[in-house]
């Protein structure tokens, strides 16, 4: 995400929690409006540059493994990943950063067996939605 994208998310939130609070005085829907207001600044940049991205810890080779990204299609009835660029080295912090649009599905994960990766689609909105693999192989054939 660009800076300037970034920090104007974070201006929209503020000023909704702002809004929001001195209406009613309730900090935990203050903070719930300023939540969805940052969510839909930072879906909106997101399909504005049309990119998914995540910033990543530093990480040690032998530990968790090296981050990865990739866009999801179907190779037959099974998942096919098309691995892209990540910005993360072992030891460094970094950026997983994937080109999509609306009707993608992305994943992204460890490189370690411990935890499985996380599938993702782009809603027409620019959210991103978690799904599981049968859901993903549902939508990718259209269903």
């Amino acid at each position: 995400m660009k800076p300037q994208a970034n920090a104007a998310a974070m201006s929209a939130a503020v000023t909704a929690f702002l809004a929001a609070y001195s209406t009613d005085g309730d900090a935990e829907a203050a903070y719930t409006a300023a939540e969805a207001a940052y969510d839909t600044a930072i879906a909106a940049e997101r399909l504005a540059y049309g990119r998914w991205e995540r910033e990543t810890d530093a990480c040690k080779e032998h530990g968790c493994g090296r981050p990865w990204g990739a866009k999801v299609g179907l190779a037959g009835a099974k998942l096919k990943f098309n691995y892209r660029d990540v910005a993360a080295l072992y030891s460094q912090a970094g950026m997983i950063s994937i080109p999509c649009a609306p009707g993608d599905v992305i994943a992204w994960g460890p490189n370690d067996m411990r935890r499985a990766s996380t599938l993702l689609v782009m809603l027409p909105s620019g959210q991103m939605r978690k799904i599981n693999r049968t859901e993903a192989v549902r939508h990718l054939r259209g269903h």
